[in-house]
């Protein structure tokens, strides 16, 4: 029997299902299985369609009565053998074993029905994607959700709302994937800093890192382009290293930076050594903050809490970003040295002017506060949101009203040769 810990660890906390950490170890499991006795499976992949403005339009506990029904209705159409789990947000995750491409769509197609009839709320219309298990190939779980991944992003580009199997085929989404490895290998990657304020002080004492990709033609591309298909197809964990190289390259000159992690990188070898390296190389290590979001704190508790802990033990410190969009975090906050809780701009954004966001943001700086953290506010526009937070007693905050983020990290190669080639061509 697992310990309260260890079930925290491999459950999703508001659904009660496996979480993505789990999933993947099952996932494995079916595969060597599959593998070994020439077996079929299929892995699925359910998002729900336009959960966003649901979730805005409803509000954010009609979001979560929402997020259970899809589960219950999954593990209610699971057979014992089936495995459920949620990803993240409004994505799950059901591996079935021994069927084969027709039956996993007769599944899709009545996980769908029965959550298009739902009784109560809005009906959950959700789009399905398909990866096959055949046994006849060597893959890996990432691959195989990277596939299912992919044949859900088509079901959305169809205009959701329908299942989809993986064809093999190229598509938009791998072409993402392509553009994505093409800009790392050719330093086309480039850091940017939003600064972070002591409110004791008003001095800048960090830069929260974010990062920005060129185009071929030395254009900017924004995050918002790229990160998520990077999340979605499993190239974040590419991403996430050369950021953290990067940022620790700035830190070496002295500047303090927080480093933005993906849950898909929590606990990444790579990463702890270049940490290391870079401490011996003269970083200090005071001025390196890690940042991973509170929901894959959530989902990766335990591998969250080791390498929370590494960080320690090496002088850096680690903050839950987007703190307080899963409120009952307060639960489990004592088993990870985190520093630092980074308060979500949800409830900043207001906060002058709303009672229900001043009762929350005060609520967390006080749990903080017993527990030896320190608050960051996110996302402050005002000298009103900053004298609200002074008062309560919140410790650090960025935002608009500090500045803009600006360029950080020097030119990259890439940037010199587009430069040098422009500069030579004839006038016509």
């Amino acid at each position: 029997m697992s310990t309260p810990l260890e079930h925290l660890a491999e459950h999703d906390l508001l659904t009660g299902v496996f979480n993505r950490s789990r999933l993947v170890g099952e996932l494995e499991r079916q595969l060597s299985y599959s593998a070994r006795y020439s077996r079929p499976g299929a892995l699925l992949m359910l998002d729900i369609d336009n959960f966003k403005l649901l979730n805005d339009t409803y509000g954010r506990a009609a979001g979560d009565v929402m997020l259970k029904a899809v589960s219950e209705i999954l593990r209610a159409r699971a057979r014992a053998t089936d495995v459920v789990a949620r990803l993240g947000s409004d994505e799950f995750a059901l591996v079935l074993p021994e069927v084969n491409e027709d039956e996993a769509m007769i599944v899709a197609r009545d996980i769908r029905a029965v959550l298009c009839e739902r009784q109560i709320g809005p009906p959950i219309m959700a789009s399905i994607g398909i990866a096959l298990l055949t046994g006849d190939e060597e893959v890996a779980p990432d691959d195989v959700m990277a596939r299912a991944q992919i044949a859900l992003y088509e079901a959305k580009e169809l205009g959701g709302d329908q299942a989809r199997v993986f064809s093999g085929q190229d598509s938009g989404a791998l072409t993402w994937v392509q553009r994505i490895r093409t800009a790392l290998a050719e330093d086309r990657f480039v850091l940017y800093g939003q600064p972070i304020a002591d409110l004791r002080t008003g001095r800048i004492t960090h830069h929260e890192l974010l990062v920005r990709m060129l185009s071929e033609d030395g254009d900017i591309i924004p995050p918002a382009a790229f990160l998520p298909m990077a999340e979605r197809f499993g190239v974040i964990g590419e991403i996430d290293r050369w950021v953290t190289g990067a940022g620790l390259r700035l830190a070496i000159d002295g500047e303090g930076v927080a480093i933005n992690l993906s849950g898909y990188s929590i606990g990444d070898q790579a990463i702890i050594t270049e940490i290391r390296n870079a401490i011996a190389d003269g970083v200090d290590p005071g001025k390196v903050i890690f940042d991973v979001t509170e929901a894959s704190a959530m989902t990766k508790l335990e591998a969250t809490r080791q390498f929370a802990g590494t960080l320690y033990g090496l002088g850096c410190s680690l903050a839950l970003d987007d703190f307080g969009t899963g409120f009952s975090s307060f639960t489990f906050l004592k088993h990870i040295p985190a520093r630092y809780l980074k308060i979500d701009m949800g409830f900043v954004r207001e906060l002058a002017s709303s009672r229900l966001d001043h009762q929350v943001v005060k609520s967390i700086v006080g749990i903080a506060r017993c527990l030896d953290k320190r608050t960051i506010a996110e996302g402050v526009q005002d000298a009103d949101t900053l004298g609200v937070l002074k008062a309560i007693g919140a410790d650090y905050a960025q935002g608009f009203h500090f500045g803009a983020p600006k360029r950080l990290s020097p030119p990259t190669a890439f940037e010199r040769q587009l430069r040098a080639a422009r500069a030579v061509q004839p006038i016509v």
